[in-house]
């Protein structure tokens, strides 16, 4: 049969039952933006009957868009990956180091002692981390960022790119060495990796406090209940005692991404 022409929307429809089922929708909106208030509608009202197909049409159209979303998403999630992969991977930007050697350059100061002595465990953290950014340039712009190996991009929300030995995923995060051909990549860093990463700093703390303990022991010796109980309160806070490793593990990973964030630029998306 011929295509059947709606003098509503000046769209063809090639099949009748496809038609009538669109034409008392169609006529329906189009009479309502014409004559807004109810009031005023001097069209023909629906009948129960046409409602119905009123309903069915629209959740067919509302279906149809549901899955072209979807697929919409589908294609810019797939872009957005293969962007950030070519970003990660671009000629001459990748790491010197790979991030479990750059976990274990991390060095803890009197500066950042003094950052847990003043709040807590999580602030000391985010410091030696700080610090350690800013010194690859990290804090000035994104060319320092480029060279760390490890990346956050605000399209990946929550998610930590880390350059790792192939074949490291799984290992908890900290090996001392790469894989027999010495190849690298980047990967998603697992939970278990950043776990890793925060007891680490956290044993630096550690040592740092018990040096600072050595350097100060003949004040500490000394008869004296303020400092006993200052001592005390320094210890709690080095151990993290008054804050649970899951809460630290959390405030750390949202600080240190927005610290990190960067932006991967895809635009310009061709969709099919």
């Amino acid at each position: 049969m011929s295509e059947i022409y709606c003098k509503y929307c000046y769209k063809y429809w090639k099949l009748k039952r496809e038609y009538d089922k669109h034409l008392s929708c169609c006529e329906f909106f189009y009479n309502l933006r014409r004559n807004p208030p109810m009031e005023n509608y001097n069209g023909k009202i629906p009948t129960v009957f046409e409602l119905a197909k009123l309903v069915e049409e629209l959740a067919t159209r509302v279906d149809k868009q549901d899955k072209e979303i979807a697929r919409l998403k589908t294609q810019l999630q797939s872009k957005q990956k293969r962007v950030i992969t070519e970003i990660l991977n671009q000629p001459g930007h990748l790491p010197k180091q790979t991030f479990q050697e750059w976990v274990h350059s991390l060095v803890v100061g009197e500066i950042h002692l003094q950052r847990v002595f003043k709040f807590d465990l999580t602030e000391g953290i985010k410091s030696v981390l700080e610090t350690h950014i800013a010194l690859a340039g990290g804090s000035g712009g994104s060319s320092g960022k480029t060279r760390l190996p490890i990346r956050t991009f605000a399209q990946k929300p929550g998610i930590f790119y880390v350059y790792i030995p192939a074949g490291a995923e799984g290992d908890g995060g900290c090996p001392t060495g790469g894989t027999a051909s010495g190849e690298k990549a980047w990967k998603a860093m697992t939970t278990p990796q950043f776990d890793t990463m925060l007891m680490y700093i956290s044993q630096l703390f550690l040592r740092e406090f018990l040096k600072w303990q050595k350097e100060n022991i003949t004040a500490l010796d000394e008869d004296n209940e303020d400092k006993k109980a200052q001592e005390l309160t320094y210890m709690i806070k080095i151990n993290g005692m008054k804050t649970s490793a899951d809460k630290r593990a959390g405030e750390v990973k949202k600080w240190l991404f927005q610290h990190l964030e960067e932006n991967a630029n895809v635009l310009n998306c061709e969709f099919v």
